[in-house]
């Protein structure tokens, strides 16, 4: 075969666009309440709390008066904005349409955006009060007897840690926290993850 034989060879080039590893989307939206259609720079949320029924122990007896505990929490919402330019004279130079391959990229890149907001809402504060003048530590609001999921620095702590002392958030912790909202019945939560 002649040696010049390699001006011959050619190169082949793949009709799809790979994307490489990344997380496909939000991985939290289905744990966080979704409102749409709320206008304003900023929207209030109005709660109400648990309470508890009160036994009847004797006949004709008053009714009990049970006081069921408001709140209002103020949400700010937050813009994100992805963008990207194909060309015309740029598709007819490729072989490839990466456009589709450019949407599934830009919803990818929103979907973690959304993560890491709703992480930034658990780990920060709230605001809260007629017109959420006032804030607490999300997570310092669960930091019950029964229920400990973090010191005042905001780190998780599972039985056998120091409690005392600052402690990393790590998987195991959070599958922790998973059992504790089951155990305590926490509004739609199911610990299979079906609902």
């Amino acid at each position: 075969m002649s040696t010049q034989i390699t001006t011959a060879f050619v190169k082949q080039y793949s009709a799809n666009v790979q994307l490489l590893v990344q997380q496909m989307g939000s991985r939290l939206r289905g744990a966080v309440t979704l409102e749409g259609g709320k206008i304003g720079e900023e929207v209030f949320m109005d709660r109400l709390d648990s309470t508890a029924a009160v036994k009847v122990t004797s006949r004709h007896a008053d009714s009990p008066l049970v006081d069921t505990p408001h709140d209002r929490r103020r949400v700010t919402p937050v813009d994100y904005d992805w963008g990207d330019m194909i060309d015309n004279p740029d598709r007819l130079r490729t072989l490839i349409d990466p456009a589709s391959a450019y949407a599934v990229n830009a919803a990818m890149a929103m979907g973690r955006a959304m993560d890491d907001e709703i992480i930034e809402a658990v780990t920060g504060s709230a605001s809260y009060g007629k017109t959420g003048g006032s804030s607490y530590a999300t997570l310092g609001a669960y930091n019950t007897a029964s229920q400990v999921i973090s010191p005042e620095t905001n780190s998780f702590a599972v039985d056998g840690e120091n409690t005392g002392v600052d402690q990393p958030l790590t998987v195991g912790k959070l599958i922790h926290t998973r059992k504790i909202l089951g155990a305590a019945d926490a509004d739609d939560y199911d610990i299979r993850g079906m609902g």
